[in-house]
């Protein structure tokens, strides 16, 4: 079976000069996220335990919540003879 040979469409092209310039921009924000984790690394240590502290919290409160829906409600019964 014989593969057909598409020629160039302007469309794909396009898209490919976007990706090209989306890749040098965010390989420029990386390499300058490297010179500030190296300039302040207590900046960036303060940021990463902010942000466990607050994922485990919440993941605590999820669960936790998730347990008490899972407990019956309380019936409150009164007979009257």
């Amino acid at each position: 079976m014989e593969t057909m040979n598409r020629p160039e469409v302007p469309f794909r092209a396009g898209v490919r000069e976007k990706l090209d310039r989306w890749k040098s921009v965010g390989m420029a924000k990386a390499s300058s996220v490297k010179s500030s984790l190296r300039d302040h690394p207590a900046k960036w240590a303060g940021i990463a335990a902010g942000t466990g502290i607050a994922l485990g919290l919440t993941g605590r409160y999820l669960r936790r919540r998730a347990f008490l829906r899972d407990l019956p409600e309380i019936v409150v019964i009164e007979a009257a003879c």
